[in-house]
Order: C-alpha cells, then sequence, then structure tokens
C-alpha cells in the first residue's frame, strides 16, 4: 500500500458540486412553479450528493490510515477533533433554531453521542444530521477492519459478512438507518479506490466512453428501482452502480478538462463543505426570520441565492477560526510544561 502522492483537484470540484447540489436538493426547489415535474430529480441528486461526500471520505479515510501507519488513536482522535466538535454546535442550532424537539432523554443521549444511525428506528429522526452519525460509525468500523483485515480480498470478505449481519440486525432488531446499508459498499469503494490509486487509473480521463456507459445504465437501473423497499439489494446495487459509476465519470470528465487549479471559490466552498453541510439549515432560518420571508416560492429563491452564498461565506470563515482554534490549542500542548 502506498499514499497517493500528488494532491488531485478533482476533489475540491466534486465535494464544491456535492456540496452546491445540496444546498440545491435542501431549499425546497422541486417545489417551484416551471411547469415540470421536477420531484424526479430528488431521489438521483439525493443519492448523488451524498454518494460522493461517502466515497470521498472512504478515500481519504484510507490515506488517512496509511499515514499513521495503522495508528488507530491518532486517526480516530484527528477525525473525532474534526467532526465532533462542530456537530454538537449544530445539534444545538437545530433544537434552539430550527424548533426541533426530541421525544425523550433517550434521544437526545442519541444524538449527542452520534449513536443515531445505529439507533434510527429507536429514536426520532432530524433532517440532515444522520450524515455524522453514518460517517462516524463508517470511521470506526472501517478504522478497525484496515487495521485487522490489511489484504484488500480479506478486507472486502469481513466487510461483507458484516454487512450481512448488520442487514439482519436491521430486520430483526431495527437497527441501523437504512441509509448505512446504500452507502456501505459506496465508502469501501472509496477506500479501494485510494489504496490502488494510479495516474492511469480509475479516476483518470481513460475509457472516458465507457465511464459514459457505465454511468447510462446507472441512472437507468436506479430509476427502476428508486421506489422500491430501501434495505432490498436490489435497491441497493442499483443505488451503488448509480452513484459509483456517476462519481467515476465526473472524475473522468475533470481530469479530461486538465483542471490542475480549480477556481479560488471552489476551493473554498470545498474547504468549508462539512461546515456548509452543518449549518446551513439553521443560518437559512434565521436570514428568513430577519426579513420575514413567507411565501414558498420567494422562501425557496431566497434560500438558492441571497441566504446560500452569505451561508456558504460564513462557514469558510467558521471554518478558518476553528482550525485555527485546533493549530493554537495544538501549539499550545506541544509546548513544555
Amino acid at each position: 500500500m502506498s499514499v497517493p502522492s500528488k494532491r488531485l483537484p478533482e476533489f475540491d470540484v466534486l465535494r464544491t458540486i456535492a456540496i452546491l447540489l445540496l444546498l440545491v436538493h435542501h431549499s425546497g426547489f422541486y417545489s417551484l412553479d416551471l411547469g415540470l415535474n421536477l420531484q424526479v430529480l430528488s431521489p438521483f441528486f439525493e443519492a448523488f450528493l451524498l454518494g460522493c461526500f461517502f466515497f470521498i471520505s472512504g478515500y481519504f479515510t484510507e490515506t488517512s490510515l496509511q499515514r499513521s501507519e495503522g495508528d488507530l488513536r491518532r486517526f480516530f482522535l484527528s477525525r473525532f477533533i474534526k467532526v465532533y466538535p462542530p456537530y454538537l454546535i449544530a445539534l444545538a442550532l437545530f433544537l434552539s433554531v430550527l424548533g426541533i424537539t426530541l421525544r425523550e432523554r433517550f434521544d437526545l443521549f442519541v444524538y449527542a453521542a452520534g449513536l443515531q444511525f445505529v439507533f434510527a428506528d429507536m429514536v426520532k429522526p432530524i433532517l440532515t444530521l444522520w450524515y455524522v452519525g453514518a460517517i462516524l460509525l463508517f470511521y470506526v468500523l472501517f478504522g478497525l477492519l484496515w487495521k485487522f483485515a490489511p489484504k484488500t480480498t480479506f478486507l472486502v470478505f469481513i466487510a461483507s459478512v458484516l454487512f450481512v449481519l448488520a442487514l439482519l440486525a436491521h430486520k430483526v432488531g431495527g437497527l441501523f438507518d437504512a441509509r448505512f446499508f446504500k452507502y456501505y459498499f459506496v465508502f469501501l469503494t472509496g477506500m479501494l479506490t485510494a489504496r490502488h490509486a494510479e495516474p492511469s487509473g480509475v479516476l483518470s480521463s481513460r475509457y472516458l466512453l465507457l465511464k459514459v456507459l457505465a454511468a447510462l445504465i446507472g441512472i437507468r437501473v436506479f430509476s427502476l428501482a428508486s421506489s422500491g423497499e430501501p434495505v432490498s439489494l436490489a435497491y441497493i446495487a442499483a443505488s451503488y452502480t448509480f452513484i459509483v459509476s456517476a462519481v467515476i465519470l465526473l472524475f473522468a470528465v475533470i481530469a479530461k478538462l486538465s483542471i490542475i487549479s480549480p477556481w479560488k471559490w471552489v476551493t473554498s466552498v470545498s474547504y468549508a463543505s462539512y461546515f456548509i453541510y452543518l449549518f446551513h439549515r439553521p443560518f437559512w432560518q434565521i436570514l428568513e426570520n430577519i426579513f420575514s420571508m413567507q411565501e414558498q416560492q420567494y422562501r425557496i429563491l431566497f434560500r438558492l441565492l441571497p441566504a446560500s452564498v452569505v451561508g456558504v461565506l460564513v462557514c469558510y470563515f467558521l471554518q478558518r477560526l476553528y482550525d485555527s482554534l485546533l493549530a493554537s490549542f495544538g501549539r499550545q500542548s506541544l509546548k513544555p510544561k
């Protein structure tokens, strides 16, 4: 195994596309009165944009584990610091600003601990924040697999066995969110792509027409299965085919365009993407309260343009502030006592 030495600008572009699609997806865009049934786009947008996040997270989980040389404590600590404290702030904003209510203390404990992806059927769902529970669970699960099943074939085998066991636990005891199964192998594919990454490999512009064909097949099979049971093998396989083929095609197109250095606003949005994901809903609500946005069509357009632009800018500076605080804390901890 070797860590890819070349920074891939495709990740900045892909992450930016995914976060912009997220803002569109959450804005209520599908309800705009344009004389078209925009709702048919919803499952494709959702699967693709979230699939991008899970693929990228899987990719950088692999590279981070390689750089840490198998030091799981170091890996988990770095992930925890980057993900968990901002998540707690977002949870507080969802409860206070958005007025989300939880049914009982157990719900609050589950969300505060980031365990909502495990106990999904036992707690009241909260939109958006489920992703953090998912990514924390995948970090732990696949980090342990990486450590104790280092060979690729053995890792895939054990991961598949655990997938089946999780599916049984879901059927019998209601454990695990249905989306656990939808994005499980997408995350794993991101890891394996990083493990076997080559300049002329799957993320390159080679075999572009074949990748276009694969993406078209992915769209077709997902459209046929999108209304099916979310934990059925047919739906999971169709989702995986659509997401992975679309992500690989987008990588290939970006590589074909020879985007060596993306526009600064692209890298800035990519850099702030996690904070944008966490805080865009509360920020929208705050701005809507300030400007007294009532009519639905105007509210959607307000979210799509001015509110999203302001939210992205605020999140960018919040991300920089948080990184500065972490860096300052790190320097203080290294000083001799």
